[in-house]
């Protein structure tokens, strides 16, 4: 099959994936800006004015708010790109009989929806940020985008891992789901790293999204454990993921199509 056909096949199933959501209403895509401006209302007007949470070396008054979102809206695409991809083959197999395309065409179109909504959301957050009045580096939004991809293209591969093992080992799906739930409270989202002794910093430090949500994080205040190292090292590990899971999928694409 040509290049431009599978181009075609693959936009066909991202914009399949941004419609599925809501299909049948009345506003469609429009629902994703609505929800993205809910989000974000309750992030930095529920957590920071009417509950009055505050960060302790950020003075104003939506500090918690938006530190909080700038943690949340990533880890939304991150855990819904896993998850969705662990069940991409056997929620797909009705058009994996259908469509001769190879079989990474399918959690790709999940990877492109997922972190289109995520752009969505982000820039949004980003209006709000500079409706308050709060100065935002240029450089640090570019790169805050650019570990948003690594975090997308990790989620990607880790599901991808999971959808290939989890055709013969079904467990696998809900072993994540609990995975997912312990990483989260593992990774500095809703608290910042002030709290942990000192002792326990190195454990944090070898999850590999750890420096992805310090840059995000960063965009409204310093983070003094922010290092050149540890965002090396989650982008290699990002890489090595990946390179492994797309020569997984390659390899096992024939057994896969037989046991589903």
């Amino acid at each position: 099959m040509s290049l431009k056909v599978n181009q075609e096949l693959l936009l066909f199933l991202t914009l399949r994936e941004l419609k599925e959501r809501f299909s049948g209403t009345i506003l469609g895509f429009s629902w994703y800006f609505i929800w993205g401006i809910i989000y974000i209302f309750i992030y930095t007007i529920i957590f920071s004015k009417i509950m009055n949470i505050k960060l302790s070396n950020l003075h104003y008054t939506y500090s918690y708010g938006l530190y909080l979102a700038l943690g949340l809206i990533p880890w939304m695409m991150f855990s819904s790109i896993l998850l969705k991809e662990a069940r991409v083959f056997f929620e797909k197999k009705h058009l994996i009989e259908k469509l001769p395309i190879s079989l990474y065409y399918y959690p790709l179109s999940i990877l492109f929806a997922e972190f289109t909504i995520f752009l969505i959301y982000y820039f949004l957050l980003f209006f709000i940020i500079y409706f308050l009045g709060l100065q935002i580096n240029f450089v640090w939004i570019l790169f805050s985008l650019l570990a948003s991809l690594f975090l997308a293209l990790f989620g990607f591969s880790l599901g991808i891992l999971i959808a290939v093992f989890s055709i013969f080992i079904r467990d696998l799906q809900e072993i994540a789901i609990i995975i997912l739930n312990v990483w989260f409270w593992i990774t500095p989202i809703v608290y910042t790293m002030d709290i942990i002794p000192p002792k326990f910093y190195f454990l944090f430090e070898l999850n590999p999204i750890f420096a992805f949500f310090e840059i995000f994080h960063s965009l409204i205040m310093k983070s003094k454990f922010l290092k050149i190292e540890l965002v090396i090292y989650d982008f290699i590990t990002v890489v090595l993921v990946l390179i492994i899971s797309l020569r997984l999928i390659k390899k096992l694409e024939s057994e896969i199509r037989d046991f589903l």
